[in-house]
């Protein structure tokens, strides 16, 4: 028991200018120690998972517009009463046009708050698994626990590139769901011609404002996407190479 005593320490490699080998202080070292673990651990998995799910409900968010508009534009065109046609149809896309800006504002916004850390946590990656997938060629048997560590990154980082990829696709088809509304039958079945002309602009409009893709960059520096994480991957794995040849 006294051999026990004079050998305890922290579950973290720490100096504490005390003596912690009584029980009551070092159940509470241990008691700390397992605590600020638990936040570390919740803060780096809360953080991904509040930037993967914006993500997927961004993406969600613009597909479900897009949708919307296939089905009351369908709705509009199908019914029998023809009067003022085109000026419902040109409302139906306004209504998009405003569902759009407001989720590219909340996009720009996320962007803002998320860009420099994904900036962080991506330009790091490549130094880090290149470090440690070093180490665990040089010394396996003793930092075997860093191979968990290494495949989690790949599969944080390829996940991410995902949805960024994803989410970049969804918003390029903007334009092309407005185009695609099958406005032409809206004009071919009205008898207003000021009111095809309105909805020819709303239309041009539309497709303006919806050409351009949202991007989610890190820092302005590259782009989230998976071909960004690949080129990362293949980065590391060049310093990886390098660094086995001069050992």
């Amino acid at each position: 028991t006294s051999y026990n005593k004079h050998n305890r320490t922290p579950l973290y490699k720490m100096y504490y200018p005390f003596d912690i080998t009584p029980d009551f202080i070092y159940l509470h070292i241990v008691l700390s120690n397992i605590y600020v673990g638990f936040i570390v651990i919740t803060m780096v998995a809360g953080e991904d998972n509040i930037l993967s799910e914006v993500m997927l409900h961004l993406n969600g968010r613009f597909l479900l517009s897009q949708q919307n508009l296939h089905q009351s534009t369908e709705y509009l065109l199908q019914r029998e009463d023809r009067k003022n046609i085109a000026d419902d149809f040109s409302y139906l896309i306004m209504v998009a046009i405003q569902e759009n800006v407001r989720l590219h504002k909340f996009a720009m916004d996320f962007e803002r708050e998320f860009s420099y850390r994904l900036f962080i946590n991506l330009s790091f990656s490549a130094g880090l698994l290149c470090v440690l997938g070093f180490k665990v060629y040089t010394n396996p048997m003793g930092s075997f626990s860093f191979v968990f560590w290494i495949c989690a990154k790949v599969m944080e980082m390829l996940l991410i590139g995902h949805l960024g990829s994803k989410l970049m696709e969804t918003t390029n088809q903007i334009s092309s769901a407005f185009y695609e509304s099958s406005w032409e039958l809206a004009i071919e079945k009205s008898r207003d011609t000021s009111a095809n002309v309105r909805l020819m602009k709303t239309l041009l409009l539309a497709i303006g404002s919806g050409h351009k893709s949202f991007v989610l960059t890190g820092f302005k520096y590259f782009s989230v996407s998976l071909i960004a994480v690949l080129k990362i991957l293949r980065v590391a794995a060049s310093y990886f190479t390098f660094l086995t040849s001069m050992r």
